[in-house]
């Protein structure tokens, strides 16, 4: 049985689980985030769909083929949209697909927190572009990583993120963004992380994520090392076999196709590796948790 299911759908509209077998997704009581991760959102790119809450996407990849970008964006900021509720629209599978962070939040509590900041209430959006602190981010992963631990009081914490975030949203449609530029010392960083997140499959180098970062090898190494206690490319290992375990719980795709697709150098490399990160073979791994034997 996929998780919460009835409290996606209460923000998000008549989606299914095998809409988001590509898709990481946390939720509270009022607010969600989903993350296409291995492919397309199935209901994203269902003609006309609407949502019930309010719709922000925020691009991590400046490379995204969704919308056209109409603002400037600052390097320490990302690309963000916002639709209003009930608004139909339709992603295009157009190549490769766009990973961003769809933030749905449910009306009456969007616009109680948007009537803190102004007494205009929320024009319609359609697509309305702004650009937000891509410490924004930070707090995103942290809701995400809340919700797969699912600890004790977690639906507290999880409130708690919730609100900075819709905070964070509101500040930057109004163009008010407090203290949130430098939040977490990792704005530097985001934007590699998302462009780890967005070629896994890819063969990458040092170089490459130093750029994104716009910084030297040397600098890029360090400081990444200082934020997240390791090396870029054991993050990157650690992307990987999230990829991994997400297309083996949630697809029929082989063991040899999941090995490619997720960037190992070869199926024996795949097995190796994964098993190192999670304790067992990815054929064992399935076994477990793919829903079919549920």
């Amino acid at each position: 049985m996929f998780r919460d299911l009835d409290r996606i759908q209460k923000l998000v509209g008549n989606i299914t689980a095998h809409d988001l077998e590509h898709v990481d997704c946390a939720v509270c009581t009022s607010f969600g985030v989903f993350v296409p991760s291995t492919g397309y959102c199935g209901y994203a790119v269902t003609e006309n769909h609407t949502h019930p809450g309010y719709m922000f996407i925020i691009f991590g990849s400046e490379k995204q083929h969704m919308v056209e970008p109409a603002v400037t964006v600052e390097k320490d900021h990302f690309l963000a949209c916002a639709l209003s509720p009930l608004i139909p629209h339709t992603e295009k599978m157009e190549g490769d697909f766009n990973r961003y962070y769809a933030v749905i939040i449910e009306s009456a509590w969007f616009e109680k927190i948007y009537r803190s900041y102004t007494d205009k209430p929320p024009a319609s959006l359609f697509w309305y572009q702004f650009e937000i602190p891509a410490a924004v981010v930070f707090y995103l992963r942290q809701f995400i990583r809340e919700y797969e631990d699912d600890g004790t009081n977690s639906d507290t914490v999880l409130g708690s993120f919730a609100a900075v975030v819709t905070h964070t949203i509101v500040r930057a449609m109004l163009h008010d963004e407090g203290g949130n530029k430098d939040a977490a010392g990792e704005n530097g960083m985001e934007k590699t992380v998302e462009y780890m997140e967005q070629h896994f499959g890819e063969k990458l180098t040092v170089r490459q994520l130093a750029g994104t970062a716009l910084l030297s090898v040397p600098q890029f190494d360090r400081k990444f090392r200082q934020l997240y206690g390791k090396s870029p490319f054991t993050y990157l290992t650690e992307v990987r076999v999230s990829k991994a375990k997400q297309l083996l719980k949630k697809t029929d795709a082989s063991l040899t196709e999941t090995a490619y697709r997720c960037g190992f150098s070869s199926p024996a490399n795949f097995s190796s590796i994964f098993k190192r990160y999670t304790g067992a073979a990815p054929s064992v791994y399935r076994d477990v948790y793919n829903p079919k034997n549920d």
